[in-house]
């Protein structure tokens, strides 16, 4: 389980909850929220999220697309680097 803030210059404009056990599945399922998010919050449209897992760890800090702007540096950094590499030009897509 997964905790979700999104986030507007730093500010949190939005939470929800992820249940999906992977981080990378975390993360880019997310970002393709992104589009809904911005709908459904006019007037306060998120530039990030940031990702915290179920004993509240800091999983990382995303752009709206999912790349990494800041990330924990007691994660362990080949997590990091495995969701950053799973997230393709398809997942982006926004049907």
């Amino acid at each position: 389980m997964y905790a979700i803030e999104w986030l507007k210059d730093g500010a949190v404009v939005d939470r929800e909850t992820s249940i999906l056990l992977h981080e990378a599945d975390v993360v880019r399922k997310t970002s393709l929220r992104h589009y809904l998010v911005v709908q459904r919050l006019n007037g306060q449209e998120p530039d990030s999220f940031r990702v915290t897992n179920q004993f509240g760890e800091e999983i990382g800090v995303f752009k709206a697309d999912g790349t990494p702007v800041a990330t924990n540096p007691l994660v362990e950094p080949r997590r990091i680097e495995k969701v950053c590499r799973t997230l393709t030009p398809v997942d982006m897509l926004v049907v």
